[in-house]
């Protein structure tokens, strides 16, 4: 019975990206310290992570899940993010967009824009702002940065790309990220957190997205502290 208990927390963790103690106690019709006792041994085996009184998907400072991977959680939440986010872009904006998988969500909701000058050195966004061009909902075009491809982020990055956005001055930046405390913002790839301070350091404002599942852990390479974005868009539900 514990081992199906193991399995179906797994499962259900990876499916939701985080659930409280008290939800699986209630679900799986069990203790609460049942439920603790559960995520400590499911901790110590690394299938997943604890934090705030919650399970998440196990998490490694030293890798980041790939990026297939990560565009399946919390879809919904990413989804809300992305479309307040969208909310915040005018018509003839210059914006610069990083490669995050809420980030990416963006264009799906752009809507009677015109004029607007899209940066990123996401290949998926790239594509996706290419259907909302193609479909009449926005009217602007595309400035796909250079650099080496990072497959397993679907981004490209690289000194050709630091030295191109260097060279840009944006309205708005949105910016994703590994990690969120009261204090910093972080990430797990340092070159891609060399993408996020050219992209900061270029902007006039800065807007940062990011889920609650995110909030608490800390990555190995710093972006920015907290107080450096103008907005922090997440996600209301806990």
């Amino acid at each position: 019975m514990k081992d199906e208990r193991h399995n179906e927390i797994i499962k259900l963790v990876e499916k939701e990206g985080k659930l409280s103690v008290n939800y699986l106690s209630e679900i799986l019709h069990v203790t609460k310290e049942t439920i603790r006792r559960d995520l400590t041994e499911l901790e110590k085996s690394k299938r997943i992570s604890r934090i705030h009184g919650a399970a998440i998907p196990y998490e490694n400072n030293s890798k980041e899940l790939l990026y297939h991977r990560k565009l399946a959680l919390n879809e919904t939440d990413k989804k809300e993010i992305a479309r307040r986010a969208a909310a915040l872009v005018e018509s003839n904006d210059m914006i610069v967009v990083d490669g995050g998988t809420t980030t990416v969500h963006m264009p799906e909701f752009f809507n009677g824009i015109k004029g607007l000058k899209v940066v990123t050195n996401s290949l998926t966004f790239a594509l996706k702002f290419n259907e909302a061009l193609e479909n009449g909902r926005v009217e602007g075009e595309l400035i796909m940065a250079p650099g080496v491809s990072y497959y397993e982020q679907q981004t490209v990055k690289g000194a050709m790309t630091l030295r191109f956005l260097s060279e840009c001055f944006f309205d708005k930046a949105f910016i994703s990220c590994g990690g969120l405390t009261d204090d910093i913002v972080t990430e797990y790839d340092f070159e891609e957190t060399e993408i996020s301070k050219i992209m900061m350091a270029q902007s006039r404002v800065c807007y940062l997205l990011c889920g609650r599942s995110k909030f608490g852990l800390t990555k190995a390479f710093k972006i920015a502290n907290t107080q450096d974005f103008d907005q922090i868009i997440m996600n209301d539900r806990e």
